[in-house]
């Protein structure tokens, strides 16, 4: 039985390219975002919120079903993947802050960045990993995985 069962499961997972392409495919939406909440005073900043745990639910959910022997992808990878998103997260906020004082008098309000934004962002790297790996072993689902990232990730920036 656990053996059709495992079958299943394989049945239904994607590919290790597949799987990369879909995550990668949402690091600018999720940078996007995350620039906006840590950056920009807006009234839209729940909704950005809930975008983020969109997002980080479809990367839990590629990266934790692939048709590899572990079925996940590679530590490196993912470790690697959220790396580049905490530099991204940095570099964006930087230039979002440079934009909107330009357009400080069309209604554009600022919040202040939390220091060593991207230090902060890459010690969060394995629990990111972590999550993904619990996902794949179905102690959690990606949805609340994301909510918990999510949480972790604003809370560890000092924000709520």
């Amino acid at each position: 039985m656990e053996i059709q069962a495992r079958q299943r499961l394989l049945a239904m997972s994607i590919s290790k390219a597949v799987a990369e392409d879909r995550v990668v495919s949402y690091t600018t939406p999720l940078v996007e975002h995350i620039v906006k909440v840590l950056a920009v005073d807006s009234p839209s900043r729940e909704h950005w919120i809930e975008e983020i745990q969109n997002f980080l639910k479809k990367i839990f959910s590629a990266a934790s079903n692939v048709k590899t022997k572990s079925g996940l992808l590679s530590d490196k990878f993912l470790i690697e993947h959220w790396e580049s998103i905490a530099e991204l997260v940095a570099q964006d906020c930087e230039s979002e802050l440079n934009l909107a004082s330009l357009q400080r008098g069309y209604g554009v309000g600022l919040l202040s960045i939390p220091s060593n934004l991207e230090s902060r962002l890459k010690a969060l790297t394995s629990t990111f990993y972590e999550l993904v790996v619990q996902v794949h072993q179905r102690k959690t689902t990606d949805r609340q995985a994301a909510r918990d990232f999510s949480k972790i990730l604003f809370d560890s920036l000092g924000d709520e």
